[in-house]
C-alpha cells in the first residue's frame, strides 16, 4: 500500500502527542458523564491517578475504557482489558502506545450529535495522512500551532495531532489553548502562529477589537462560521481565516481562505457529475470511493462550490 510519508514516524510516537489525545479523550467522556464541560485536562501529567485525582468509579472505568480502546482499535492487539487494571494517566499511554505499535491503521471518532444522533465513524489513517498532507500546503512556514479543539475527534485530530508532522513542528510547537479565554488570543499569539478554533471561539476571540500580531492565521471548522464573526477577525488583524468544510463521517472536503470566496475541493476529490451531493475521492493506493456531503452543494465548477 502506497504511504503518504514513508519516513515520518506515526504520530503516536511522540508521547506527548499520545498523552494528549488520551487525556483529551478522558476528559471529554468523563465530562459528558458527569455533565459538567468544565472538566478539561490543563496541566494533567503522567502520575495523575484515575481512581484518587479524578475519582473515576467502577462505571466510570468501564465506560472510559472502552470509548479509548474502540477509538484505538485496540481489540486487535488483545490488551484492551489493562486498561482497567492500570490506574493512572501515563500506564494509559503506555498500554494505547502498546496497542498501536500492534495496528495503528484506523481510528474510530464519535460525531458530535450535532445533525442527529451520535454515531461512531472509522477512518483509515492513510486517507487522514492524505489529507493532513494537503492541509500543510495551505499553511507553509507556520512556527507555532494554538490548539482551541480537543484532540480525539476528527477536525482536532487532523490538525493537531497530524498536521504538525506534516509542517516539521516539533510536540512542543503544538499549544493547548482550552483552558485560556478566548479574549486573550491576542495577547499570546506570536506572528507565525496557526491557531485551530471554531465559530463559537471565535467570536468572543474577536469581538472587542482586539488587535494581533501580523501573520497571524486562523482556522474554524464544526460549524457554519457567520460572516460576521469572520468579518471582525479580518478587522483585528488575522492575517486570514480559513475555513474547513466537512463532517465526522467525511473528514473535510473543502476549504477557503476567506468567508468571500467559494469552497475549493481538496487536491485529490472531484464533483459527481450525478449527484451535486457526492464527491470523488482518489485514494493513496489509487482506487476510489465516493463521499456525500451533509449539505446541499451549489457547484460553480468541477472544483469549487457554496454550500
Amino acid at each position: 500500500m502506497h504511504e503518504i510519508a514513508p519516513r515520518m514516524a506515526p504520530w503516536w510516537k511522540a508521547r506527548p502527542a499520545l498523552l494528549r489525545f488520551v487525556a483529551d479523550l478522558l476528559a471529554g467522556e468523563l465530562a459528558a458523564l458527569r455533565h459538567d464541560p468544565a472538566i478539561r485536562p490543563g496541566t494533567w501529567t503522567e502520575a495523575l491517578s484515575l481512581q484518587h485525582d479524578l475519582g473515576l468509579d467502577s462505571l466510570e472505568f468501564l465506560h472510559v475504557a472502552g470509548s479509548l480502546a474502540a477509538a484505538l482499535q485496540m481489540q486487535h492487539s488483545g490488551i484492551e482489558d489493562y486498561l482497567l487494571a492500570r490506574r493512572t494517566l501515563g500506564d494509559w499511554v503506555d498500554i494505547a502506545g502498546a496497542a498501536l505499535d500492534h495496528r495503528d491503521s484506523d481510528i474510530l471518532f464519535s460525531t458530535s450529535g450535532s445533525t442527529g444522533q451520535p454515531k461512531r465513524c472509522l477512518h483509515a489513517m492513510d486517507k487522514l495522512e492524505q489529507e493532513a498532507a494537503a492541509l500543510a500546503a495551505l499553511f507553509p512556514e507556520r512556527r507555532r500551532l494554538l490548539c482551541a479543539v480537543p484532540s480525539h475527534h476528527i477536525y482536532g485530530f487532523l490538525f493537531s495531532q497530524l498536521l504538525p508532522r506534516h509542517l516539521g513542528l516539533a510536540p512542543e510547537q503544538v499549544v493547548c489553548i482550552r483552558a485560556r479565554l478566548p479574549s486573550q488570543l491576542a495577547h499570546h499569539a506570536e506572528s507565525g502562529d496557526l491557531v485551530i478554533g471554531h465559530p463559537q471561539f471565535w467570536a468572543p476571540a474577536t469581538a472587542h477589537g482586539p488587535v494581533f500580531a501580523p501573520d497571524i492565521v486562523g482556522v474554524s471548522s464544526t460549524a457554519p462560521c457567520p460572516d460576521t464573526v469572520a468579518d471582525a477577525a479580518v478587522q483585528s488583524g488575522l492575517l486570514s481565516l480559513f475555513q474547513i468544510y466537512g463532517s465526522s463521517e467525511t473528514g473535510g472536503l473543502g476549504w477557503r481562505r476567506s468567508h468571500l470566496h467559494d469552497y475549493t475541493l481538496f487536491p485529490y476529490l472531484a464533483r459527481t457529475v450525478h449527484d451535486e451531493r457526492t464527491v470523488h475521492r482518489t485514494l493513496p493506493d489509487g482506487r476510489s470511493e465516493g463521499l456525500q456531503a451533509q449539505d446541499g452543494l451549489e457547484w460553480r465548477d468541477g472544483h469549487r462550490f457554496a454550500v
